[in-house]
């Protein structure tokens, strides 16, 4: 919303518009593409939202906090969880035996972002990779 603002406030009041403190003129077009990257992350928003959710791991389930009541899925009914390499904090993405669509849902915000992916350094993390190795999912 606030590249709406800003482009909106722009276009209204061109000699505010500044690109490393000089001046700068831009044109409608330039306006168009600002407004379109601002649509395009609002729709992947709309898009992504519902998936998220507030997961709690334990020994034998997750818990899937966001529903009511709580749902609570057994480790063996895990199809796939998977981390996203370039996201940061760490993204995961669970998938559930028999049921449609997925889950997304973070870690703590412990991890090292290099140049090749983020390595997820919580207890979460570790404990998501230890149970990956143990269930071979």
């Amino acid at each position: 919303m606030l590249s709406v603002f800003g482009g909106a406030m722009g276009y209204l009041f061109p000699e505010s518009v500044t690109v490393n403190g000089k001046p700068a003129n831009f044109e409608m077009y330039d306006y168009v593409k600002l407004g379109g990257v601002c649509i395009l992350s609002v729709i992947r928003y709309l898009l992504f939202s519902p998936h998220f959710l507030s997961v709690k791991l334990g020994g034998q389930n997750i818990t899937i906090l966001d529903y009511e009541p709580e749902k609570l899925v057994n480790w063996t009914n895990v199809e796939s969880i998977r981390k996203f390499w370039f996201v940061f904090p760490p993204l995961y993405k669970l998938k559930i035996k028999n049921e449609e669509g997925y889950y997304l849902f973070t870690t703590q915000p412990t991890y090292m972002d290099t140049g090749i992916g983020t390595a997820d350094l919580s207890f979460m993390g570790s404990f998501i990779r230890r149970k990956k190795k143990e269930l071979n999912i």
